[in-house]
């Protein structure tokens, strides 16, 4: 619940903090920080525990995250105030409905989103029987392929973040998603690691730049007043994420882990095609 309340909030305030021209930059350095995190936190943690011990390692992240909250607060943009009325929640909520219900542009923009971070993303869950069962390697070759993804996600951020603004965001988001597909269905057919190790980065990658043009395009095409909520919906492919990891489970269970990212992959290129085709005003925002 915090989690989710938090991204929400912290993601529809981004558009109060740079203007639109800068939005997809700052997005995209929000991205790095969080896969930046992937890569050096565990190490450093792991490096106090081995020393310290677990209950420095908990004190480190406590403090680590109170100046987060700290620095946050010191924030005080002139853009973000808005108006207060006293609407119940309720009536909120079937606000941010009615306008997704009646907008077929934002609806498809979340619609989309299932391909990429549900289903496809549900290959995380299979890397390491892929490590194990598929490529010969120990743990030490699952935490490299993580770290490989995570290293993809940062190249696909920094790229976006050092780029001036880029005017086919939607374009954009559904040649990610696509080429994310397409690169999962590859991962399936690989018999070496070394091929692993090359092909994991690009999933990370476009991961990363489908999510940030996908939540920009989302945020510029929303009145400011139900960013908030329209951004919360966005997090119903987090709630389908765990389902689709059952299923394609299943499918590693009762044929082999391969087929069962291929099909993670065939399904993600699948649903970006059908909505890109379904609501074509996104290949030209």
């Amino acid at each position: 619940l915090g989690a989710a309340m938090n991204q929400s909030v912290r993601t529809a305030w981004v558009p109060h903090l740079v203007g639109e021209s800068q939005l997809l930059n700052a997005l995209s350095l929000n991205s790095i920080a969080i896969n930046a995190t992937r890569l050096v936190v565990p190490v450093f943690i792991g490096i106090l525990i081995g020393i310290f011990g677990v209950g420095i390692g908990y004190i480190t992240s406590s403090v680590a995250y109170a100046l987060i909250i700290v620095s946050t607060y010191l924030i005080h943009p002139a853009e973000a105030h808005t108006s207060i009325t006293k609407v119940s929640v309720v009536d909120q909520l079937l606000e941010g409905l009615r306008f997704l219900s009646s907008d077929k542009l934002v609806f498809s923009l979340i619609l989309v989103r299932l391909g990429p971070l549900a289903f496809a993303f549900s290959y995380m869950t299979l890397l390491p029987i892929m490590a194990s069962d598929v490529l010969g390697m120990g743990s030490g070759g699952f935490g490299g392929l993580m770290s490989a993804g995570a290293i993809g996600a940062l190249i696909g951020g920094l790229t976006l973040a050092f780029r001036s603004n880029i005017l086919r965001k939607g374009r954009l988001l559904l040649i990610a998603g696509l080429s994310y597909g397409i690169v999962l269905i590859v991962l399936g057919g690989v018999p070496w690691s070394f091929l692993a190790f090359l092909i994991i980065p690009l999933a990370g990658a476009c991961q990363t730049v489908f999510r940030t043009s996908n939540n920009a395009v989302i945020l510029e095409t929303t009145p400011s007043r139900l960013q908030g909520r329209i951004i919360s919906m966005t997090l119903f492919d987090t709630a389908i994420a765990p389902l689709a990891s059952i299923f394609v489970g299943f499918i590693a269970d009762s044929i082999n882990v391969s087929i069962a990212i291929i099909f993670a992959g065939a399904l993600c290129f699948t649903l970006v095609s059908g909505v890109a085709l379904w609501e074509p005003k996104i290949r030209r925002i």
